[in-house]
């Protein structure tokens, strides 16, 4: 039986968050280069490159710190205890599946609408190059997002496992 308590319980879902909004930023990536390269008079390369790196940096922050964050947000951060057979790692495994399920489910259901748009769109427009060449990039977003869903829903205990090894490299291990 593992003992955890809700400080590393939390510390595990401001992780997960940050890793679910980075993934979402990932999957906006053929989006972000479509509004760049269309760069309109209020969203110059330097705004939207800015916000960006703004994303990153808050994500950034978001993992490094979250056991600073559940501190300031728990009273008392060891004082209630879950008891569990399932490690920590395997948990974060399954809240990356989990995540992977929601993203799976959201492509599937953006690429219904995509396709509908684009049915819609051939038939009621003769020249619908335009529309196309959007819709192009937001189902390559698309494919991006149920790729990548379908990697955590596989791989998210061994991914849990590689970030945890990453996260407690060269630190001495518990007895």
């Amino acid at each position: 039986m593992t003992k955890t308590n809700a400080f590393s319980i939390l510390c595990m879902v401001i992780r997960a968050i940050a890793l679910w909004a980075a993934l979402t930023m990932v999957m906006g990536v053929p989006m972000f280069l479509v509004a760049f390269k269309q760069q309109s008079e209020f969203f110059g390369a330097g705004l939207i490159c800015a916000l960006f790196a703004a994303q990153i940096v808050v994500l950034a922050l978001l993992w490094l710190f979250a056991d600073k964050i559940a501190r300031l947000s728990l009273a008392r951060p060891s004082d209630h205890v879950f008891e569990s057979d399932l490690d920590a790692s395997t948990w974060f495994g399954l809240v990356l599946a989990a995540i992977g399920a929601w993203h799976l489910f959201d492509a599937v259901l953006l690429g219904f609408r995509l396709w509908v748009q684009f049915k819609i769109g051939a038939e009621m427009y003769d020249s619908a190059a335009a529309m196309n060449d959007s819709l192009k990039w937001q189902a390559v977003g698309c494919l991006l997002e149920a790729g990548i869903s379908v990697f955590l829903i596989l791989g998210g205990r061994g991914l849990a496992a590689a970030l945890h090894r990453l996260r407690y490299a060269g630190t001495p291990a518990s007895p």
